[in-house]
Parts: structure tokens; sequence; C-alpha cells
């Protein structure tokens, strides 16, 4: 008498070996971006501001972060007068001027 089939086939899962080589680990691995950058010299630095991403115009970098921001995106601390970006700055509108400050000035 032969044997009977399972009785639950989604209990059972099928599995398959698959072989993977050097290559499938370089390119989807967790650090595949990391070797593609060294194999193909991938430039990590932006070009564009770091806040806006625009390409044109200077840009100087931010006393805080040391990213470029444009002209359009940087601010005069109030206290320290340093230059830095719109998202390395706030503005404090509790007294009766508006004032524009650093992250190491505002704490």
């Amino acid at each position: 008498m032969p044997k009977r089939t399972c009785p639950f086939p989604e209990a059972f899962s099928t599995q398959y070996k698959i072989h993977i080589g050097q290559r499938e680990i370089n390119n989807y691995g967790v650090f595949g971006n990391k070797y593609r950058q060294e194999i193909y010299g991938v430039p990590a630095v932006p070009t564009g501001c770091c806040v806006c991403h625009k390409n044109q115009g200077s840009r100087t970098p931010c006393s805080q972060c040391d990213r470029l921001a444009c002209a359009s995106c940087t601010r005069q601390c109030s206290s320290c007068c340093s230059l830095c970006c719109s998202v390395c700055s706030i503005i404090d509108y509790s007294g009766p001027y508006d004032e524009v400050l650093c992250c190491s000035c505002s704490t």
C-alpha cells in the first residue's frame, strides 16, 4: 500500500537551493551601494543647494552643518552673526522684532 499524501498543503512550503555569489552580494547586499561607489567613483557630495537643491547661483557653507546653501536659503544669526542654512536656524517671534538664531545660539 503506498504512503498517503500530506493533508495540509499550505503548511509545507517548498524550499529551493539558490547559489548566491560575490557578484550578487556586491550588487544587492547590505553594502551594495558602498561597493558601487568604490568601483564606479560615484561622487557623494551634492552639487546643488542643501535646502532647495537648485544648482544656479553661488553657495556658501553653513556654519552649523558645513553643507552648501544658496543665498535665498541662507540666514544670518542675530546673536553670533554666522551664516546658517534655513534648516539649521530658527526664527524667534517672541520679542518685538523677529530674530534669526542658529542652533548653537537657540539653546
